[in-house]
């Protein structure tokens, strides 16, 4: 069973809520006009409710089939149509059953019997005051009752709340489905940045160990020992989204050990490591391409060569760097034979957006490198 998002939640909560309030609105409407000294006549108020169960149908109408169906098509037209027939359908049926209900002699509004003051008979008007004799009657706007006005706002407000909710709804709905497409996407690019930098690894050391088997195959079969060690990590923890700090340093030392037995005594190489806890978690494999580069361009067996590798971790960052020198190789396969500092840059703005530093720079033929991680 998948659990809802946040999002989903609220928008659940919007299309639950807000409607409820908007039917108690309506359907409360005519307790507006109780009261001790008057009470709504009775074919007002079955009126009323006639007119706010067709709202209410309007209302589901306009939900499940005018605006999937017309209007998120992109048939603006028709929908706009459509809405004008049900607002026109609405205003028809309140004129009729204003028709049929107001002369009913059980549930009609009776003309009261005024005396016969001036000849007309018992149903004609009362004198006007004499404080209102000299004014004009009132234009057949002032003359519509509320109630029949009623029929055409509310229908304006339950077509504007029902697009308006199915609008949001569709907005978070596309939200969320953006939002696992860039999931997805940063998980295939994570995949496919991950399988570059595992055959890079792997060509790198068993190259060494080739040139070992002629030089002394004793140390290659210690060489493929530890390989194998390195290979176990590298097939089954890097699967993890993240492992331990010190399992990454665990596989660098393992690295430099492998790579160490090709040197001579004219390359150092320091490796230094200082780390408050172990156990913090990170993404894998994230500083081996930075220490394969060192090894690529700062290993020369014709003159004296260091490379310098280290790792800080306290309360608030992990910094991991490398200096070497810079030999310029004449064979350009070699060159290319590198995925690049490009792939740990490109890792590094997924993984950790606007929580790292990546700098390079060389000086002097110095190259240095250093990724900070802030936690």
């Amino acid at each position: 069973m998948t659990l809802a998002t946040p999002r989903q939640k609220y928008s659940r909560r919007i299309q639950l809520v807000f409607p409820i309030l908007v039917w108690l609105a309506i359907f409360s409407f005519p307790l507006a006009f109780q009261g001790p000294a008057f009470r709504l006549p009775l074919f007002l108020t079955l009126r009323y409710l006639l007119i706010a169960s067709l709202l209410c149908g309007l209302y589901y109408l306009n939900v499940h089939v005018l605006i999937p169906r017309l209007l998120f098509q992109r048939k603006v037209l028709v929908y706009s149509l459509a809405l004008v027939g049900c607002v026109v359908v609405i205003l028809a049926a309140d004129f009729l059953l204003h028709y049929f209900l107001m002369d009913h002699p059980q549930l009609g509004m009776q003309r009261p019997n005024f005396p016969n003051t001036n000849g007309m008979g018992g149903n004609a008007l009362p004198p006007r005051p004499e404080f209102n004799r000299g004014r004009p009657p009132a234009g057949p706007f002032f003359r519509i009752p509320t109630f029949r006005l009623y029929p055409f706002f509310a229908s304006l407000v339950v077509l504007s709340v029902s697009t308006s909710l199915m609008t949001i709804r569709k907005w978070l709905r596309d939200e969320e489905k953006q939002d696992q497409l860039e999931k997805e996407n940063l998980a295939s690019e994570l995949a496919f940045l991950k399988t570059q930098i595992n055959p890079h690894f792997f060509f790198n050391t068993l190259n060494n160990i080739s040139v070992l088997t002629e030089l002394d195959p004793a140390l290659a079969q210690k060489a493929i020992h530890q390989l194998s060690r390195m290979m176990r990590y590298v097939l089954y923890e890097t699967e993890k989204s993240q492992v331990t700090l010190q399992q990454e340093i665990d596989f660098l030392r393992h690295y430099i050990d492998l790579m160490r037995l090709r040197l001579t005594d004219d390359v150092t190489v320091e490796f230094t490591f200082q780390m408050q806890n172990g156990q913090l978690l990170l993404a894998p494999l994230l500083f081996i391409p930075l220490v394969e580069n060192a090894f690529k361009h700062g290993v020369s067996y014709q003159q004296p060569c260091n490379i310098r590798i280290e790792l800080t971790q306290d309360q608030n960052a992990i910094v991991f760097r490398t200096l070497n020198r810079v030999f310029r190789r004449e064979d350009p396969l070699e060159d290319r034979s590198g995925i690049g500092l490009s792939n740990v840059r490109r890792r590094l703005n997924l993984l950790y957006p606007e929580r790292h530093t990546f700098q390079m720079e060389e000086v002097n033929s110095q190259f240095a490198v250093e990724i900070k991680l802030f936690l």
